[in-house]
């Protein structure tokens, strides 16, 4: 078990790589905890928001890749998250928002092989800070030594070497991988191989092409391309110390000086060329099928979450409609009420008989009349100004409750989106996979890629005589200006001295050059 980590932004990216059905032969998220969404692409959306509201940091993912060593047996579950829970201790991310996706992928024999990613978000939202892991590659080291001595798994001889430098793919070194199907350290052997095995720069070059490289000049010189995209530089990929970039430009300057050779989008092009002529038609039509039936189902379901969104918001907005209304009447109700009690205290105190005549002739019974309308006034003012204040509680309700379904909206939209764009990274994906399904049969099932044509060596003087040219092999000083006696450039005078000439014939077919038997 060799544990991979890093730290990264483009959490959409990321889903999509951990969604896709294609390459692997199922996706499982075992566990998604502090966010709302309930699918990779909206986690990492919320992670990514957190991060640039709060922090800075573009690198807001920590993604790490547990691959067991099913030989010493399959891990269960609970061995899986014994190690992740390790790592968070180890990292300080314990309690921080994380997504754990199990992957299963098949291999040639029908081996079905488990392996694990777990991604966290590196944003401490309660501090508002950033979280920053300090040498994460040799805390992961340390900490999978002592989970392995603790589960009594045995890690490959060169991990318990403290001082060693472990290294670890790079994004780009996956994505290469997943075009050519090789990894750094199988292009490196070949061509190191191939190195120490030829016999010059011809045969080098020629074992190049074979492999499916073609040598090509950029920035610097040297430099391999392949037709998958893929450019190298010749001196990292032979891996010996002793040889030096000096060594291979003087190995292979004389045959393929720099100028001679093509630049990087030229061979790009023509391996490229030559490995789409060389590849066979071929489609991957019951795995395509099974895609494409996966997809139709995932669109199912989700224009069936839709459709039960909008019932449920439909529901949503009739109750609140009838709330609304209920609300309405019974305000209306408590102030019809109101009214007629006001009604009833007045007509019990109103005077009746001699009281009520003297209240007239007095002029208490106006007084009282303009204060009872003053009240009633006030009244109905107070009355106005509820329904405003409701009609506003009902409108703010509203627009809640409308800023909810958006956001149900928006979310369901960036669902379907990163669904799509999903679809997009399987379809690509199938595309490689039909690709290299093509040229292996092409070249008869052999793991390296089909090969391209070389570049021509420079032709020297010791080509013309039919000799193979070798940089170690020191040609004649012979003046070429001159053919057997005769100037070869019009405008000089021949010799006269003719004698001086060497008398040099060359045999063909039995016959010298003057017609004579010898």
């Amino acid at each position: 078990m060799i544990p991979f980590g890093s730290q990264r932004g483009n959490g959409a990216d990321l889903a999509r790589h951990l969604s896709n059905s294609v390459d692997n032969e199922s996706v499982e998220i075992a566990d998604l905890r502090g966010c709302i969404a309930d699918d990779l692409a909206g986690a990492f959306a919320e992670w990514e928001v957190q991060a640039s509201s709060l922090t800075r940091s573009k690198n807001y993912i920590y993604s790490l890749s547990i691959n067991p060593d099913e030989r010493q047996g399959r891990w269960e579950r609970g061995l899986y998250f014994d190690f992740i829970d390790r790592v968070e201790g180890v990292f300080g991310v314990a309690g921080q928002p994380r997504a754990v996706v199990f992957h299963t992928k098949a291999d040639g024999a029908g081996h079905v092989r488990e392996h694990c990613h777990v991604a966290w978000a590196l944003t401490d939202a309660a501090a508002q800070k950033a979280i920053h892991i300090s040498h994460d590659k040799y805390k992961l080291m340390d900490e999978t030594r002592r989970f392995a001595a603790d589960h009594d798994l045995k890690l490959p001889d060169g991990y318990y070497d403290r001082t060693k430098n472990w290294s670890q793919h790079s994004q780009a070194d996956a994505a290469q991988r997943q075009e050519d199907g090789l990894s750094p350290e199988e292009r490196r052997a070949v061509i190191t191989d191939m190195w120490h095995t030829s016999d010059g720069a011809r045969a080098f070059v020629s074992g190049l092409a074979d492999q499916g490289y073609i040598l090509a000049t950029g920035r610097r010189p040297y430099v391999l391309v392949d037709g998958y995209g893929g450019t190298f530089a010749l001196p990292r990929m032979i891996e010996d110390k002793q040889v030096r970039a000096k060594d291979i430009q003087a190995f292979l300057k004389q045959d393929f000086p720099p100028e001679s050779l093509p630049s990087v989008e030229e061979a790009l092009h023509l391996a490229s060329a030559a490995i789409e002529d060389l590849t066979q038609e071929t489609t991957l039509d019951d795995e395509r099928e099974i895609m494409l039936q996966a997809q139709q189902e995932l669109r199912k379901a989700l224009q069936a979450k839709l459709e039960a969104l909008k019932a449920e918001q439909a529901r949503r907005d009739a109750q609140l409609h009838e709330q609304r209304r209920s609300d309405s009447d019974a305000l209306d109700q408590r102030q019809s009420a109101e009214n007629r009690l006001v009604e009833e205290m007045r007509a019990q105190r109103t005077p009746t008989g001699l009281a009520g005549f003297l209240a007239k002739v007095s002029g208490v019974s106006f007084v009282r009349a303009k204060l009872h309308a003053y009240e009633d006034k006030r009244r109905d003012a107070q009355h106005e100004q509820e329904h405003v204040l409701q009609a506003e509680r009902d409108a703010q309700k509203q627009a809640d409750q409308q800023a909810l379904h958006d956001l149900e909206r928006a979310a369901l939209d960036r669902e379907r989106r990163a669904l799509e764009a999903n679809f997009v990274r399987e379809e690509q994906a199938l595309q490689r996979q039909e690709k290299k399904h093509g040229a292996m049969r092409s070249r008869d099932g052999c793991d390296h890629m089909p090969p391209v044509p070389p570049p021509k060596p420079v032709q020297r003087r010791g080509d013309m005589f039919g000799k193979i040219a070798d940089p170690r092999i020191t040609e004649p000083d012979i003046d070429l200006a001159y053919d057997f006696g005769k100037a070869a450039d019009p405008h000089t005078q021949a010799p006269s001295d003719t004698s001086s000439v060497p008398d040099i014939s060359i045999e063909h077919d039995g016959a010298s050059r003057d017609g004579k038997s010898r």
